[in-house]
């Protein structure tokens, strides 16, 4: 199936990604469509970017400091630059048919 998904920080891209398999206890909802929020869900796409999110929200230096004391300072890079091509899902607020 298609789904919207964001390739790291800025690229948005639709992406065939495997069918999901209901489990016990739950459904499987065939999506007939889907929003994106041109807000919260885009916020990270939009200028600024990473300077802008470090800027209002200097904690995440911090985390990434405190990392580095207890794990190699190259593992935590190769962790910090792996969230540059990290997927993340679109879309949240959803219709479709149980299946």
């Amino acid at each position: 199936m298609k789904q919207v998904v964001r390739k790291g920080l800025k690229d948005v891209i639709v992406d065939e990604v495997p069918d999901p398999i209901a489990s016990a206890h739950h459904v499987l909802v065939r999506p007939l469509a889907s929003l994106i929020s041109s807000g919260t869900e885009t916020a990270s796409i939009h200028s600024g970017g990473v300077t802008k999110a470090l800027a209002e929200n200097p904690s995440h230096i911090n985390k990434v400091l405190n990392v580095m004391k207890t794990n190699h300072p190259f593992d935590t890079a190769r962790e910090v630059m792996a969230k540059f091509s990290e997927y993340a899902v679109l879309g949240y607020s959803g219709a479709g048919l149980v299946i």
